[in-house]
């Protein structure tokens, strides 16, 4: 039985992740895949093919957003448990490493969005990347992208002061 569970875990774990025809709730995403992913779609873009891009980051920021959440779940139910600190840390990693991965989808899925003229699905993508990331590059690019969109104002020095 011990056998069957291990090469059920193996297939599980060693099949590619496609989105071709499959039901997003029944795939359990891992980091490494979803990087993949995540870089796929971002290749696609720099290729110009911003519709492509799009269909794999509709389908794919679910999955993030979930994963980050359940991530972070796990880490609150286990972190005030001294016998789990170890565990509790690898799910805190988990959830900053998904969320950044969610992030870059929804940055993706802006510049995709903004390229095909749909400038408000644009902002939309943009403002969930300023709002989880606002002190990091990707968030300054994120409400960069909303000032080039004429959705932000662009201040100059003189009214800062």
């Amino acid at each position: 039985m011990q056998n069957f569970i291990i090469a059920f875990l193996f297939l599980i774990f060693s099949t590619s992740f496609s989105f071709a025809a499959q039901d997003n709730s029944q795939i359990v995403i891992s980091l490494k895949t979803a990087g993949l992913q995540v870089d796929q779609a971002e290749a696609l873009y720099n290729s110009g093919q911003f519709k492509e891009t799009e269909s794999i980051i509709a389908k794919l920021r679910p999955l993030l957003s979930e994963s980050t959440e359940l991530h972070s779940q796990l880490y609150e139910s286990i972190k005030d448990d001294s016998g789990a600190l170890a565990t509790a840390e690898i799910e805190k990693r988990q959830t900053i490493e998904f969320a950044k991965l969610r992030d870059k989808a929804n940055y993706l899925a802006g510049l995709a969005s903004m390229k095909q003229g749909n400038n408000l699905e644009a902002v939309k993508h943009f403002v969930l990347v300023v709002q989880s990331q606002r002190t990091t590059g990707l968030g300054e690019k994120a409400y960069n992208a909303l000032r080039d969109l004429g959705f932000s104002p662009k201040l100059s020095i003189k009214d800062q002061i």
